[in-house]
């Protein structure tokens, strides 16, 4: 005797009765608030570390001015960015 759940066998790996194939549950785009609340944390982030950014990424700033002592603030984000992709796809 085999126990059926959401219209499946337990233990099947087929989508429950009534998904469609290739959706996952739960799976959605964020909403009008969450795009909201990421917007607001990011220019809270800019806001408080305004005068740290201005000093490094500025025209002249640590980072454009003193390149040998201060780039790696240029290809560390580079280097991330890389591997992200890299290993996600």
């Amino acid at each position: 005797m085999s126990v059926v759940v959401g219209g499946n066998p337990v233990g099947s790996m087929a989508p429950p009765a009534g998904m469609a194939a290739g959706v996952r549950a739960g799976a959605s785009r964020p909403g009008g608030l969450v795009l909201a609340l990421m917007v607001a944390v990011g220019l809270a982030f800019v806001a408080v570390f305004f005068r740290w950014l201005d000093k490094q990424f500025g025209w002249h700033g640590f980072s454009a001015t003193k390149v040998d002592d201060w780039g790696h603030a240029f290809i560390v984000p580079l280097m991330n960015w890389g591997y992200w992709c890299f290993y996600t796809s």
